[in-house]
């Protein structure tokens, strides 16, 4: 049996994470340093910050907007715990470290964003700044160790992020018995996962190796997996009894 009376609450998650795919996706092309919107080399960090506080409206508006697009996505996916309980076996468990990784890690993504917000009002409003012919040196090197910080943070993200993605694809993929687009994108979350560690290995111990490739793959990896959210949004709203519990399939 596919396809099951869904839970209010699932498929309302279900749109949840496709709205907050979709908006992450809009605004990421409209963030300021990035796609569109005066590009620069994002491992410039004086470059990227010009960019931001160049455009300093948009980029809070863009900020705030990922951020809810972040929470949409960690909403979708919260009703992924029902599935856990029921079935009592590994995956149940791999299901679960993998739900719990993901929102941990959509909560470090909100804190590097956040940091960018400071960058630009510091930018903008000399905050720290102080007086005199120094100053906006001063401001310049306060604002670069702030967006580091967010970077750091970044590659947090990206670590639990990864090994979260293969925890989720380990828990999902089972609970399909044929082969289709949802156990696909559960097998897509693993290949993310595991790439993701591997990217992230090169960038930690190959240092003369080219950063902006490693960045380039990064963000594939990260639309890869925005693809398979959308996939189970989808399978959600649609009311596939792969994402209803166990008790409530039929």
């Amino acid at each position: 049996m596919s396809m099951s009376n869904a839970l209010p609450e699932t498929k309302t998650a279900g749109i949840a994470l496709i709205l907050g795919v979709v908006l992450s996706l809009f605004v990421s092309l409209l963030y300021p340093g990035g796609v569109l919107i005066d590009p620069v080399d994002q491992s410039d960090f004086p470059a990227a910050i010009g960019a931001m506080s160049d455009n300093a409206n948009l980029t809070h508006v863009t900020t705030l907007l990922f951020i809810f697009a972040i929470l949409l996505e960690v909403y979708g996916l919260l009703a992924m715990f029902h599935l856990v309980g029921p079935r009592g076996r590994l995956e149940g468990a791999a299901l679960r470290f993998g739900l719990v990784g993901i929102i941990f890690s959509g909560g470090l993504f909100i804190i590097e964003l956040s940091t960018r917000h400071m960058v630009v009002h510091m930018m903008t409003h000399g905050v720290g700044a102080g007086t005199g012919s120094g100053a906006q040196a001063h401001l310049q090197t306060l604002a670069e160790a702030v967006y580091s910080g967010g970077a750091a943070v970044h590659i947090a993200f990206l670590s639990v992020g990864s090994v979260a993605a293969i925890f989720l694809g380990l828990g999902l993929a089972p609970r399909f018995a044929e082969m289709n687009v949802f156990k696909l994108a559960a097998y897509g979350m693993i290949l993310v996962g595991v790439v993701g560690l591997l990217n992230l290995a090169v960038v930690q111990h190959i240092h003369d190796f080219d950063l902006n490739f490693l960045a380039l793959v990064s963000n594939v990896l990260l639309s890869i997996g925005a693809i398979c959210y959308f996939a189970f949004g989808v399978g959600m709203y649609l009311g596939r009894s792969e994402f209803a519990p166990d008790d409530a399939s039929g």
